[in-house]
């Protein structure tokens, strides 16, 4: 995890230093705001927003502060940017999955309306891509075959980030499909699974791929879950390739605001993503980080595909919700 950290800060320093000169939009409102990520340093989540925020401060023309608001799986963070003011000064940068907390932990929530009602989607830049399932190189566990095989054999611990997250879903699908029951370790990100698999504390491990990208020949992956795959890893099979299409999913990293939040700014906002996507240094930065392609999403595309990723949600949450709550999340 500290490689992987001491990358990310190399790249995010670089980029720092040839930035183009560009002309930002004229700021409305706050001139310093918050870019809140409900997940820990190091992963999937946090790595695409601290990529595009250089890039995005640079076009928005606003002081942009990373911040980390983690627990309760995602939702201690979407919390802090819901009980703030709706003038734009906090941003909440998350996936997909975000638009389902509220089901899995109602509870949890400080909004009492859909998730939908209480944000605006403002745009999406990242792809998180699938998920990587990976086992310690020196593992017997070597193929998704073996995989299966020794989960058909034993319970195997299987770690994963925080309940809820689009991993979590993965392993659920798994679990079904494959005819088998683990036991499932949550971490607060992909940073913290591969130090786990690293450290031997579980059998395997599902994250992101940024986690596992600064050093990939420490581990034997099984598999990956996406659509694509990821430009460092084209010889590992998806899961499609493999035969188990259902175990197919994709995380999306976009931004969202507050109701109520000024359309003013909503806009700006966007434009100033799209800029930053566009930007040849962050397109580079993508490049480094070996990121599946997926073209920029404005609000519209981004509102899209959020309510497409929901509908085909629907039939796992059940499952979900009971696995949340066996997990004491």
């Amino acid at each position: 995890m500290k490689k992987l950290v001491f990358l990310t800060v190399a790249l995010l320093l670089t980029m720092a230093l040839v930035l183009p000169a560009c002309q930002p939009a004229t700021p409305t409102g706050p001139t310093r705001i918050s870019l809140i990520c409900p997940y820990s340093i190091g992963g999937s989540t946090d790595t695409g927003i601290r990529g595009i925020t250089p890039y995005f401060q640079a076009y928005y023309g606003k002081t942009v502060i990373n911040e980390n608001r983690t627990g309760g799986g995602g939702q201690i963070g979407i919390n802090f940017v819901y009980d703030k003011p709706s003038d734009g000064r906090y941003i909440l940068g998350s996936s997909n999955t975000a638009t389902i907390k509220k089901f899995l932990n109602p509870e949890g929530a400080t909004y009492v309306e859909p998730f939908k009602e209480a944000f605006i989607p403002v745009a999406a830049w990242f792809s998180g891509g699938g998920n990587i399932l990976a086992t310690r190189k020196d593992s017997p566990i070597k193929t998704l075959d073996d995989f299966i095989a020794a989960a058909k054999k034993e319970t195997l611990t299987l770690g994963m980030p925080d309940p809820g997250s689009s991993d979590h879903m993965n392993v659920l699908v798994m679990q079904k499909v494959f005819g088998v029951k683990f036991n499932i370790v949550p971490f607060e990100g992909g940073g913290e699974i591969v130090a786990a698999i690293r450290g031997g504390h579980v059998d395997v491990g599902i994250a992101g791929w940024p986690p596992f990208s600064a050093d990939p020949s420490a581990f034997n992956i099984l598999a990956q879950t996406g659509m694509e795959k990821f430009p460092g890893i084209q010889d590992v099979p998806t899961m499609d390739e493999l035969g188990y299409p259902e175990v197919t999913a994709e995380m999306v990293i976009g931004a969202f605001v507050r109701r109520d939040t000024p359309d003013s700014i909503v806009k700006e906002m966007e434009e100033a993503f799209h800029k930053a996507y566009d930007d040849e240094g962050y397109q580079e930065w993508l490049v480094k980080m070996e990121a599946p392609p997926m073209a920029f999403k404005d609000q519209k595309a981004w509102i899209e595909f959020l309510d497409m990723w929901a509908g085909g949600v629907e039939s796992i949450l059940p499952e979900l919700i009971a696995s949340m709550k066996a997990l004491g999340a």
